[in-house]
């Protein structure tokens, strides 16, 4: 979910009491609470939930026309790989149309009215029971294949295996049916629990698990945690330090404070030898996004006969 630049919003590292991190505001505006942010744009967002995405059949492709030109094997080999198109074009056809009329199905049965959330698994399987929905045309798995929303395709679920497509093929075909067996039930409320999440994802839950926490909440975590070059300490601007304390950061400990070295040297020095250092600077770069294949990690690194740096 896009935050910054939506509605002309910012993210920055600003001070807060104590501490340093990240806040999104609006220029000229206060700064913005970051979960009742995210709670608005769930909100939004579940208004145009649907399980089945609409698939877009495309172009109609052309009957294939004989070349002279070419062999009768050849024209036999594109004529049979336009025929493959065709039916490829006919089904995701099909597959638009049973979409909308899957969805408002499924929106019926899983979904209360206002204000839009999922029911109960047993208020479900009751209206799965009095809800109709026509056979698709051809074989519903093709169907599932195709429309089934992308964040609800999985293999694994709460780790065990969960073949999310084929438990989605259960439900359909269960549609309006007075006797659903016990596999079938239990399929279908793995499905749901799947759906449930989905469609909660963007609630921020500060009561969750490290293991079940929200997308919601890993977006507040992600901007109030983030990490940029520049910080605000105390009254002035410094680079972002990193604590040893715990942590294997010695190589980046060290790339840090050589830039910070290197940003101090480069603002007291005059014009001439700033082009020199944005020279050698540029040189460093160049031999670390294209370093030559004879180098060896830890050996001097020289430019242009200019000893520039001892990469370690």
């Amino acid at each position: 979910m896009k935050i910054s630049g939506e509605s002309h919003k910012r993210t920055a590292v600003a001070i807060k009491e104590d501490s340093v991190g990240g806040v999104v505001y609006i220029p000229g505006s206060s700064g913005i609470d970051l979960s009742d942010n995210l709670k608005k744009r769930s909100k939004d967002t579940k208004i145009l939930y649907n399980v089945f995405n609409q698939v877009q059949a495309g172009t109609a492709p052309s009957e294939y026309e004989w070349k002279d030109y070419l062999s009768e094997a050849e024209n036999k080999k594109r004529e049979a790989q336009k025929m493959i198109q065709k039916a490829n074009y006919e089904l995701r056809r099909e597959c638009g149309d049973y979409a909308k009329k899957a969805n408002f199905a499924v929106n019926r049965i899983i979904f209360s009215k206002k204000p839009k959330e999922i029911l109960s698994d047993d208020q479900i399987i009751s209206n799965m029971k009095k809800q109709k929905l026509s056979q698709f045309k051809g074989r519903m798995e093709d169907f599932v294949l195709i429309a089934l929303r992308k964040s609800l395709v999985v293999s694994t679920y709460n780790q065990e295996v969960f073949d999310s497509r084929k438990a989605a093929t259960v439900f359909l075909k269960n549609i309006g049916k007075d006797n659903i067996s016990a596999d079938d039930e239990r399929q279908i409320k793995q499905l749901l629990d799947l759906i449930r999440e989905d469609y909660n994802r963007w609630n921020p839950d500060e009561h969750s698990s490290d293991k079940k926490e929200s997308s919601g909440t890993k977006v507040i975590r992600s901007i109030e945690h983030q990490n940029m070059v520049i910080q605000p300490e105390k009254n002035k601007l410094s680079l972002s330090k990193i604590s040893n304390i715990g942590k294997k950061t010695k190589t980046k400990q060290l790339e840090k404070e050589a830039l910070d070295a290197f940003l101090k040297e480069y603002a007291q020095i005059d014009e001439n030898s700033r082009m020199e250092y944005l020279k050698k600077l540029r040189c460093l770069l160049d031999i670390y996004f294209a370093a030559p294949s004879s180098y060896i990690k830890g050996a001097a690194v020289y430019c242009r006969k200019i000893l520039i740096f001892l990469l370690s």
